[in-house]
């Protein structure tokens, strides 16, 4: 190999190597798994590849945003055109956990402040106890009434990491903030691949009785979950109508028989700063 093209090579690593700069709280991005749960069955895997035929991801590409209509805006991402364009957001509006003293609070996190959203519009909460007092859910309550006055809000979102073996206290759980929330308020949830792979169906027929959107995370931190396929392929055996939620810059390829499965609605997108601009780096 030529001196030449050997410093041809170097340069092209050293402008397409991703950026370590980013400007999102990536503590409230990278989600903390309970190791016994994130663990795929493997013999559930294995009975899902003989069941049905799934593709490979060989043709895999990063996730464009401007190829989709629906986002996770957490605190921290830029403005950018998506935005504009966008006809469904979701809205990072808190944290409720327990303090350091262990008592279950909401922290305000991100968009705090009403305003002139123009696209669908979804608070969402970080959850990480499911204890919540009396205050916990007022909050909520005037939260959204502050929010309705300026825009129009669809409703509110739980993102919380349930374990597959924990979904039927998570389904008591959303049944009574079901009865909290305004009648005309929805419910959403995000869920875990797990569930789709592991849980038993009438767990997650439970927890529709609930909530109004349902939207599986395909994505561990900033990458696709390994084995993606075999968890899309156990999709089929679901009875809830879901969505998928895409991480912006982790590689992706949609199976046909996504498309072909009536229960599916569409992606959400987690948006980020450094997916954005390692992407145009690399368009260059």
């Amino acid at each position: 190999m030529s001196l030449r093209t050997t410093l041809a090579l170097l340069l092209l690593v050293a402008l397409t190597a991703p950026s370590v700069a980013d400007d999102i709280d990536h503590a409230a991005f990278e989600r903390t798994r309970s190791k016994a749960d994130s663990v795929i069955d493997s013999k559930s895997l294995e009975r899902a590849s003989r069941e049905k035929p799934v593709p490979t991801f060989s043709h895999r590409a990063p996730v464009r945003a401007a190829d989709y209509d629906s986002y996770w805006l957490w605190a921290g991402v830029k403005a950018r055109p998506e935005l504009e364009r966008a006809k469904t957001l979701y809205l990072l509006q808190g944290e409720i956990g327990p303090d350091r003293a262990g008592a279950v609070r909401l922290k305000a996190q991100g968009g705090t402040e009403p305003g002139p959203h123009a696209p669908n519009l979804w608070l969402v909460y970080r959850v990480r106890s499911l204890d919540w007092t009396p205050e916990i859910f007022a909050a909520l309550d005037r939260r959204l009434a502050r929010w309705r006055e300026a825009t129009r809000v669809v409703g509110v979102q739980i993102d919380f990491d349930a374990s597959t073996h924990g979904l039927e206290r998570y389904a008591s759980f959303l049944a009574e903030l079901r009865k909290a929330l305004p009648e005309a308020c929805g419910l959403s949830v995000t869920g875990l691949m797990d569930w789709a792979s592991q849980a038993a169906i009438e767990d997650i027929d439970r927890l529709s009785g609930s909530v109004d959107e349902l939207i599986f995370q395909t994505y561990r931190g900033r990458e696709t979950v390994k084995d993606i396929d075999a968890y899309l392929a156990r999709l089929g055996r679901l009875n809830v109508s879901f969505r998928l939620g895409l991480a912006e810059g982790a590689l992706w390829s949609p199976p046909a028989a996504l498309a072909r499965n009536p229960r599916f609605l569409g992606y959400v997108v987690f948006l980020r700063n450094d997916a954005r601009t390692r992407r145009d780096g690399d368009a260059h």
